[in-house]
């Protein structure tokens, strides 16, 4: 074969595969990855296709402040709360918790999103930067999924002492939110590709021996004792993240976690300012006990423990008050495909913060 031939020949080939791809993307996997209720990233981690839930989407009038928007309106203002944490604080699972807070209890919140620095770090920093002067939050949640609480306060001791301040141009930066939409249909040509490929992977890897029913190396499923989930044919099945199970290798430094949080209760009550510590149950905890035939770790023993020490911050304890809606017979509380909770859980957890905000007004 001469090289002209190869290269029309490879060509042809890289051609077809594509189109291949391409018709693979529209007919089966595009759903899995772009959906704008924001919901089902477990779809596109473990490439399954989940019915939808019956349960439909909260949708709230009115909304918070993002600290990027604030900064562009050049308006100075003053809030109730700013709140600093994950996805949880974001719209992942599709809603902001913030936004319930705002148009049911009518509070003043600024949502504050900081790249490449930690959460309580993120708080010095604004302190020392001058923007607690300028936005006057009388609390300030810090909210963090559980599997992620000991890497990011349980480690080290965080203090202010080596903080410091930062300039506008620089904040301006760190406070830049993506336009997903927009990156998203930059890489489209890769992602199309790399997500054909992860599908076909994923699919060989569950009929391969030794994977434990696993649906990918990272969702994992277990067999829930009764329905808890509105998804048909799936309502009793839990899908969860492998870093669920995967951090219980790693002991907790409970101790440290609520030392940090006490010092900067500390730190910022002399401000008049009161700090809630907002862990958000990880799907796997929340579960654990309807989980059938569990073999797996024994339970997270996290929210246990830090409630029995002193605390001069407010804890909300995210799991008892989800659980509490399980044991009611409350079904979504997560969402089946996600690994964050849906507006059920939203909304309660939303009132228990309200009752300590508006308590101390």
């Amino acid at each position: 074969m001469t090289s002209k031939k190869y290269a029309l020949t490879l060509s042809g080939l890289l051609f077809l595969l594509f189109a291949a791809c391409l018709i693979f993307w529209y007919s089966a996997l595009k759903d899995l990855y772009y959906k704008k209720d924001h919901r089902g990233e477990l779809d596109h981690i473990g490439s399954i296709i989940i019915t939808a839930p019956i349960t439909p989407q909260a949708n709230y009038n009115k909304h918070h402040t993002e600290f990027s928007d604030y900064l562009k309106s050049g308006v100075k203002k003053s809030f109730d709360v700013i709140t600093i944490g994950d996805s949880f604080s974001m719209i992942h699972g599709g809603c902001f918790f913030q936004d319930y807070l705002v148009d049911k209890y009518g509070l003043e919140i600024v949502n504050i999103r900081f790249k490449g620095h930690g959460m309580l770090d993120t708080l010095y920093i604004l302190d020392k930067s001058g923007w607690l002067d300028e936005l006057k939050p009388r609390f300030v949640i810090i909210e963090s999924v559980e599997r992620s609480v000991n890497v990011r306060f349980g480690l080290k001791n965080i203090s202010p002492e080596n903080i410091k301040a930062l300039d506008k141009e620089t904040i301006t930066e760190l406070s830049r939110v993506s336009d997903k939409q927009g990156d998203f249909i930059k890489i489209i040509p890769s992602v199309i590709f790399r997500a054909s490929m992860k599908f076909l992977y994923d699919h060989v890897y569950r009929i391969m021996p030794g994977n434990n029913g696993r649906l990918s190396e990272k969702v994992y499923t277990a067999k829930l004792n009764q329905p808890m989930f509105t998804n048909p044919s799936m309502e009793n099945i839990l899908l969860y993240y492998y870093e669920d199970l995967d951090y219980l290798k790693t002991p907790f430094n409970t101790a440290m976690v609520n030392k940090n949080f006490n010092d900067a209760a500390e730190y910022f009550g002399k401000r008049g300012i009161k700090i809630i510590f907002m862990p958000c149950a990880d799907k796997y905890d929340l579960y654990y006990p309807y989980i059938e035939n569990n073999n797996n770790p024994p339970a997270n023993p996290f929210f246990d423990e830090i409630e029995k020490l002193d605390k001069k911050y407010y804890l909300i304890n995210t799991r008892n008050i989800s659980r509490k809606l399980l044991s009611d017979g409350e079904r979504d509380v997560y969402w089946l495909d996600e690994t964050h909770w849906s507006w059920k859980a939203q909304q309660a957890v939303g009132d228990k913060l309200a009752e300590i905000i508006l308590s101390e007004r």
